[in-house]
């Protein structure tokens, strides 16, 4: 504890999903951030969904909102400039940091594309998820799910794709941070394919590249309130990824004033549980680059 009794890790480097610029945000992103400052966060990064470049990769939500590719980047630029008077208007009661969260799509443009929002609007970091597997959707509804499964010939099958897509993606995008590392268990929580030989070693590598690549991986709350009953990732994964030196970091991944600052003391407890001693996470220096910060847990 610091010496005013704030914890020092708490905060989140995911999340700030504000319904100005998100077709499934619930809360604005003044309303997320005011929740955050109430709570006593240190510090509170905000990484909303990057658009996409290819309408086939347009979420339901958003083609059922009357979004197309330019709306998608309207709410963008509009998320790029509130988040930026955030930084100042909340400074001294929070650390805002400013970011996005990439997806995998389309495949052979989301790096270009994401280091163009990049430098465009001057962000401070890049969450690197994955949301697809190739042309499916893979936390939208168990029916997509489902689909997806069944066109990649199944689960196990799917697992090793994920986990390979993963690992391209922190080779080759280098993001701050890697969210929802084992996302299919939204929809897959406790089959056996978790366990085949391949999906192991799929996952594996994908942990080792993160470690190599000096990426942070996020223990994610969103996995609790949906019901998984612990964060994103599992235990397992936990303690295999503290065995191949791999940073931590703390989310909320927070898309309702709920959801802000839920879950993370549990999350601090599934880590210490895993045997981790510290987390990580991005601070801006006086000097206005973003540097690792290591928290004692």
């Amino acid at each position: 504890m610091t010496s005013d009794g704030r914890a020092p890790w708490r905060f989140s480097m995911h999340g700030g999903h504000a319904s100005e610029s998100s077709a499934h945000g619930q809360s604005t992103l003044r309303a997320l951030l005011d929740r955050a400052v109430a709570l006593g966060l240190e510090a509170y990064g905000l990484s909303q969904h990057a658009p996409v470049s290819d309408a086939r990769f347009l979420y339901d939500d958003e083609r059922e909102a009357g979004l197309d590719l330019d709306g998608r980047m309207a709410q963008f630029e509009a998320y790029a400039a509130a988040s930026a008077e955030a930084v100042h208007a909340y400074a001294g009661r929070i650390e805002v940091l400013r970011g996005l969260e990439a997806e995998v799509v389309p495949p052979s443009g989301y790096v270009v594309d994401t280091q163009r929002l990049r430098a465009r609007f001057q962000l401070d970091y890049v969450v690197g998820s994955v949301h697809w597997v190739d042309d499916h959707p893979i936390d939208v509804s168990p029916e997509r799910f489902a689909e997806a499964v069944a066109d990649l010939g199944g689960l196990a099958a799917l697992l090793v794709r994920y986990y390979r897509q993963l690992a391209e993606m922190v080779d080759a995008l280098r993001p701050e941070v890697v969210g929802h590392f084992d996302l299919p268990r939204l929809f897959s929580q406790g089959h056996g394919a978790h366990e085949d030989g391949a999906v192991r070693a799929a996952r594996r590598d994908a942990l080792a590249v993160i470690g190599q690549r000096g990426a942070l991986l996020e223990v994610n709350t969103a996995g609790i309130r949906k019901g998984l009953g612990s964060p994103y990732p599992a235990a397992e994964v936990v303690a295999e990824g503290r065995d191949l030196g791999v940073a931590f970091t703390l989310s909320d991944d927070s898309h309702h004033v709920d959801h802000v600052g839920a879950g993370l003391a549990e999350a601090r407890a599934h880590l210490v549980s895993a045997g981790v001693a510290s987390v990580w996470r991005l601070h801006r220096s006086e000097h206005g680059a973003i540097e690792r910060l290591e928290v004692a847990l």
